[in-house]
């Protein structure tokens, strides 16, 4: 089972270094993501874990990224990527970690973000703030490692960007937290999750938003992620 869950993630993640090859890499990428989904749909059969649903919660993140110029397959994978990891954060709340884990939350508030940028129709997310906060909190109380740290820097970045009101002050406030967690030191594959969430939006800002309403956000998460990566 481990080792299908890690096939799957292998899927996703590879999907988006083919995508970037061509149109014959969108449609591999594409076709890859589908295969994980059916081996993943069969996993969720036999058991739903957050760990599981987090995962295809990314799945459905990737698809959002692939979708293009369909506004419509992007949304739909947007609403489908908020409800995987909104059961995946609820399934993270145990007797030693009341509040959840603030990974999957913070995963499903980007997806509410978005959405509440075309749709105006954003009133979950302030609710959802507070629980990242309060998760994020805890995390950060009783862990040292850069993932739990780091957790107080999305949540900061989640908060402007719902505006969204990213300038260089509000960036500079979300940098000094993600340098507060690098402190602590970071792997590649920590990096790279980082980048895939400024990635992540600054691809559904060109998307959604072509008429360059939104280019100076899009501006300050790539002078933070230039920021992150000379630190690292």
């Amino acid at each position: 089972m481990w080792a299908l869950e890690q096939l799957v993630s292998c899927k996703v993640r590879y999907a988006g270094e083919v995508a970037g090859s061509g149109t014959d890499g969108l449609v591999e990428a594409r076709a890859m993501l589908d295969e994980a989904e059916t081996t993943l749909k069969h996993l969720l059969a036999l058991g739903r874990s957050s760990e599981r649903l987090s995962l295809l919660g990314a799945l459905m993140k990737r698809r959002a990224l692939l979708a293009g110029g369909d506004s419509e397959q992007r949304r739909r994978a947007l609403r489908e990527m908020s409800l995987a990891y909104a059961e995946a954060f609820e399934r993270s709340r145990t007797t030693a970690q009341p509040l959840g884990t603030p990974y999957p939350l913070a995963n499903q508030l980007a997806a509410e973000i978005i959405l509440g940028w075309s749709a105006n129709n954003g009133q979950v997310i302030p609710t959802l703030l507070d629980a990242l906060q309060a998760a994020s909190d805890a995390q950060a109380a009783s862990h040292t490692d850069f993932f739990s740290l780091s957790a107080i820097a999305e949540c900061a970045l989640l908060k402007a960007l719902r505006e969204p009101a990213l300038d260089a002050a509000a960036r500079q406030h979300v940098e000094e937290r993600y340098v507060a967690a690098l402190s602590r030191g970071i792997t590649t594959r920590q990096l790279a999750s980082v980048r895939t969430m400024l990635g992540f939006f600054r691809t559904l800002i060109a998307a959604e938003h072509p008429d360059g309403k939104l280019d100076e956000v899009s501006k300050q998460l790539g002078t933070l992620e230039q920021a992150l990566v000379a630190r690292a």
